[in-house]
């Protein structure tokens, strides 16, 4: 490992885990060890600090969970060029495809009982959000549905407050009292799927969704509402105004619970890369010349990120072995204008099919 991780993530720990089909590999940052290694991983949010040789068995891997932003990133991942020859990272055609989070079938499955009763959920929507303006433009959908439904925003965007140490504690109370969690994206970029969506998963209350995610593979079915299957705002609201009225059909997006269960990112991508690895999935090749092409495209069209702040990419990783992510302070950055929504932003992306859940 080329960036620091708790004593607790080291060794084989990660590789014991009952989606893992090869156990044997072993994580270690003891750079002392350098030519054992198979494949030196370097994580995102940290400047590359390239060890002064490099063995020609070797991958040099780039493990990144959050959509690159273009104001300050392109710059960034430059300093990649012709180093990297494995990806890790959300995308379906990286090497290692590791989306935020995952889900897998259970082997028996379990009876699933609602926790909360629809009549105690009062209120309709809830909306975290601490960037205002953002290049998927996310703040002006949610304007538009407000005509129409309520939705109270917690955050730096709104007049409502929760400590992002604090979204598990708000989640569990959220789930008492709203009906629906918008999980939209700042970004729209391709397959792209943040803890947004799976942190809210695990709770009793419908995600709707606004991303460049292939939600129909990447969530689990029938989990969540997909603003991009309806032609307004209007007609999402009529929706969920109906939807929430009816007992039976709300807790039907929760009957996955039942079948499926969710995986820790960290984990998979440790069992994904140690499996491809001792099957001989990721052939060697030179390191990309063009690393920032292979995010962006030439011409910057497959990521639409403009306004992607410091904030959104800078995640400690102890947060994926479940520990508390860093805590960023808010930066309020509210637009006052009052220009007309532009439906046509939100337009559907194709995705490469995702991998079968029996294969993972």
């Amino acid at each position: 490992m080329w960036f620091n991780l708790p004593k607790s993530a080291l060794g084989r720990s990660l590789f014991q885990r009952k989606y893992c089909k090869h156990t044997n590999c072993i994580l270690t940052n003891d750079h002392s060890r350098l030519k054992e290694a198979d494949v030196l991983l370097f994580y995102f949010g940290d400047g590359p600090n390239w060890p002064k040789i490099r063995y020609p068995q070797q991958y040099y891997a780039h493990f990144i969970h959050e959509a690159p932003g273009k104001r300050r990133t392109r710059t960034f991942l430059d300093k990649y060029e012709g180093k990297i020859n494995l990806t890790i990272n959300f995308r379906h055609d990286a090497d290692v495809y590791v989306p935020y989070n995952t889900f897998f079938r259970r082997l028996t499955s379990i009876p699933y009982k609602p926790r909360v009763p629809l009549a105690m959920k009062t209120k309709m929507a809830v909306w975290p959000v601490s960037h205002c303006k953002t290049s998927s433009q996310r703040e002006d959908y949610v304007k538009e549905l407000s005509k129409y439904i309520d939705v109270d925003i917690f955050g730096a965007c709104g007049p409502y407050k929760c400590k992002r140490s604090k979204t598990h504690d708000c989640l569990n109370q959220w789930e008492k009292t709203y009906k629906f969690y918008l999980s939209f994206e700042n970004n729209i970029c391709d397959d792209y799927i943040t803890e947004k969506l799976f942190k809210t998963l695990d709770n009793e209350i419908i995600p709707i969704v606004l991303g460049g995610g292939n939600y129909t593979n990447d969530a689990p079915p029938h989990s969540v509402i997909n603003v991009l299957d309806f032609s307004s705002p209007k007609s999402l609201a009529d929706y969920l105004i109906e939807l929430g009225k009816n007992e039976t059909r709300y807790y039907d997006y929760f009957k996955w619970k039942s079948d499926y269960e969710m995986a820790n990112i960290y984990s998979i991508m440790m069992c994904r890369l140690c499996d491809g690895l001792h099957e001989g999935r990721f052939p060697h090749r030179p390191a990309s010349r063009h690393y920032a092409d292979y995010w962006y495209g030439p011409h910057g069209e497959r990521c639409d990120s403009e306004l992607m702040s410091r904030e959104e990419i800078d995640y400690d990783v102890d947060e994926f072995i479940g520990l508390q992510p860093y805590q960023h302070e808010p930066e309020a950055n509210k637009d006052e204008s009052e220009e007309p929504m532009n439906l046509s932003n939100y337009v559907r992306k194709s995705s490469q099919d995702a991998p079968d859940v029996s294969e993972w």
